[in-house]
């Protein structure tokens, strides 16, 4: 496939050097790109002991980008039935994104900039890694102190698009199975394990300082943040930073999703028909969720389970029950007790796991949020329907960061839908 993405756009003017009265900044440009794809099932065995079947997969897909040049995604897996109620399945994926167009091609803006603290200034070589002052010696000369009065505004500062940014990385390993017994009509069980690593992710918005220091901080100075950094060859003062989009990032998630589902009715039971009934439990157990915010250097990792937003066990549960027109369902949703990071900003995680005192106020608590409804079907083009969501009227989390503030309900509280569907 043969294909051309453009765009053609205005944002305002939101890039710290503009001012709130500055016109539009277009945003303009494209790429092109040319992919193939090719994918192969081979049935490998049938109908023999432990086997009733056995399937394993691949596909390839390979696209050539007029920016990022040539990627390649591929994945394999196989399927293995040794039983009719049961099946494993399992599967490894190496897949890309590429740059779009804001991230390649936002206007770039170079002001003069203000980078007072040179890392390799010999007051600073000091206190940064261990490989700082190796690091710099291949950047500036021995006994580099630059004028901070006549160097600190001499240096130009990009931001903006980067149109060299290269294409982010994903590897993930599943495994899992489903099983539905026979010896159990109605049951479905489903569960498997995630493990997905993202790395090369572009993030903007990165300091010129903090690019500065974590060029020479890192092992080498082979690395992305040097290659943003340029020094006067002959002085080695830092002549310009580019602050633009970077592929500085990572991501990695490991955890288990499962869900369980059971039909049945109570006819048998009862000795009359009660209708037919379906229970359901869907959940996650996030067993690591981390943002690395500089892959080149570990100790920028943010755990993020048991923080707010990623609680280490959620699960939704319901029961459904439909008779005739009639039908009515309850069920509820859990999240385990997270941490209030953001309302203990100075505090490490491990000293609040480690003070009983601390953490019973710096974490939320579980959490139950409950809901019920029923339908009722007047004819065949008409139904009326009643819902109670928050059924027992539970408020947020108390101290929750913004973009969280609302977990695990909203601030309406309780309410009561009524409505009326109706087909023409």
């Amino acid at each position: 496939a043969d294909r051309h993405i453009s765009a053609d756009r205005h944002i305002f003017a939101n890039l710290g050097f503009l001012s709130a009265f500055s016109e539009d900044v277009p945003v303009s440009g494209s790429f092109d790109v040319i992919e193939g794809f090719a994918e192969i099932n081979v049935p490998v065995w049938a109908d023999m002991p432990f086997a009733e079947s056995l399937e394993i997969d691949a596909s390839v897909r390979i696209a050539d980008y007029s920016t990022v040049g040539s990627t390649t995604s591929y994945a394999f897996g196989g399927v293995w039935k040794p039983v009719s109620d049961l099946r494993v399945r399992a599967s490894f994926n190496r897949a890309v994104r590429a740059p779009n167009i804001g991230e390649l091609f936002s206007p770039q803006v170079t002001a003069p900039g203000q980078v007072f603290v040179d890392p390799c200034d010999i007051d600073n070589i000091g206190l940064g890694s261990s490989t700082r002052a190796a690091n710099c010696a291949q950047l500036v000369p021995a006994g580099f102190d630059p004028d901070p009065t006549t160097t600190a505004f001499a240096v130009d500062i990009t931001s903006g698009g980067n149109p060299n940014l290269s294409e982010e990385k994903a590897a993930s390993f599943t495994i899992g199975f489903a099983y539905t017994p026979s010896f159990v009509p109605g049951l479905a069980i489903v569960a498997d394990y995630y493990d997905i690593d993202i790395e090369d992710g572009i993030i903007s918005g990165v300091s010129d300082e903090l690019i500065a220091a974590n060029c020479v901080d890192a092992a080498s100075i082979n690395n992305n943040f040097c290659a943003a950094v340029e020094r006067d060859p002959a002085t080695g003062v830092i002549q310009s930073v580019f602050a633009t989009s970077l592929n500085l990032s990572a991501i990695t998630g490991k955890g288990i999703d499962y869900e369980l589902t059971y039909d049945f009715d109570l006819d048998d039971l009862v000795g009359h028909a009660l209708g037919d009934f379906t229970a359901s439990l869907a959940g996650t157990y996030l067993m690591e969720r981390e943002n690395i915010a500089f892959s080149d250097f570990p100790e920028s990792v943010d755990v993020l389970d048991e923080e707010i937003g990623f609680p280490e066990h959620f699960l939704n549960a319901s029961l459904a029950w439909r008779s005739g027109p009639w039908s009515a369902d309850y069920g509820f949703n859990y999240q385990s007790s997270q941490f209030l990071t953001s309302g203990f900003p100075a505090v490490e995680r491990e000293t609040i796991e480690a003070d009983r005192f601390l953490l019973a106020d710096a974490k939320t608590g579980n959490a139950f949020v409950h809901y019920i409804g029923g339908t009722y079907d007047m004819n065949e083009a008409v139904q009326v329907s009643l819902r109670v969501n928050n059924l027992t009227d539970r408020e947020p989390f108390f101290g929750a960061p913004q973009g969280n503030r609302f977990r695990p309900v909203s601030a309406i509280g309780r309410s009561v839908q009524f409505g009326v569907r109706a087909r023409f």
